[in-house]
Parts: C-alpha cells; sequence; structure tokens
C-alpha cells in the first residue's frame, strides 16, 4: 500500500510504502501459574495439567469492542475476534480484565511431558 501525504509545500510531496498488519502478537510478561502466585521459571516451574497465563500485546480486534484506552472488561469478557490455536488448550484469549492495553492468554498445560514441552502459539 502507499500512503501519500500532502504537507502543504508546493516542493515536497511524502509518498511512503508500508506494510498494514492487522495484528502482531508479543508476549509481554509471563507464565503466571494458575493461581497468579508468582511467574513461572526454572525455580518455580509449572505442574502437569496446570493453567498459565500471559500478558501479550497485539492479538487484534475482540468482541464486544472495546474504547481505547478503557480497561477490559470483566462482564461480559471481551474475547479476540482471530482464534489463538497452541499446541496445549486455549482457555482464555481476549482483553485482560481490568487493564488497558493488554491481552490476555489462558493455556491448559498437558499432563505429562512437560520437561520437554515447548508451548507454541499463532494467531489462524
Amino acid at each position: 500500500m502507499k500512503l501519500s501525504i500532502d504537507n502543504g509545500s508546493p516542493f515536497e510531496l511524502l509518498n511512503k510504502e508500508f506494510t498494514v498488519i492487522a495484528y502482531a502478537p508479543e508476549f509481554v510478561v509471563g507464565p503466571f501459574h494458575q493461581d497468579w502466585s508468582g511467574i513461572v521459571s526454572l525455580a518455580s516451574p509449572a505442574r502437569p495439567g496446570e493453567a498459565i497465563h500471559f500478558y501479550i500485546l497485539g492479538l487484534g480486534p475482540v468482541d464486544p469492542p472495546v474504547k481505547d484506552g478503557e480497561p477490559g472488561p470483566t462482564s461480559p469478557l471481551s474475547l479476540v475476534t482471530t482464534p489463538v490455536q497452541c499446541n496445549a488448550p486455549v482457555l482464555f484469549a481476549g482483553l485482560a480484565p481490568g487493564l488497558i492495553g493488554f491481552y490476555q492468554l489462558d493455556v491448559h498445560l498437558p499432563l505429562t511431558g512437560l520437561g520437554n514441552f515447548e508451548l507454541s502459539c499463532v494467531k489462524s
């Protein structure tokens, strides 16, 4: 897509090529333990079957929509309109309740094989 901006000068017209990205997910912090007691780490690993939580930016549109600058609602929850698919069940993907501009992703870890488990997620 090409963007043209007329800055009012008869000598210069800005023409700039750019790419529009509907969403660009970026993990910000986490994972947090299921009970929010702390961040999952080598000293405090996730347990098999535990749900873990992430805060993310850029997951795209949500339903119901929320005005810019307003916190994610608690009821009803504001869910992403394009699903997030992970190699573990996704329990929630939407605006983080009570926070402004952050999404929350909750994933349920498998009951076995966590020693070598690497979580991967994509937007479909």
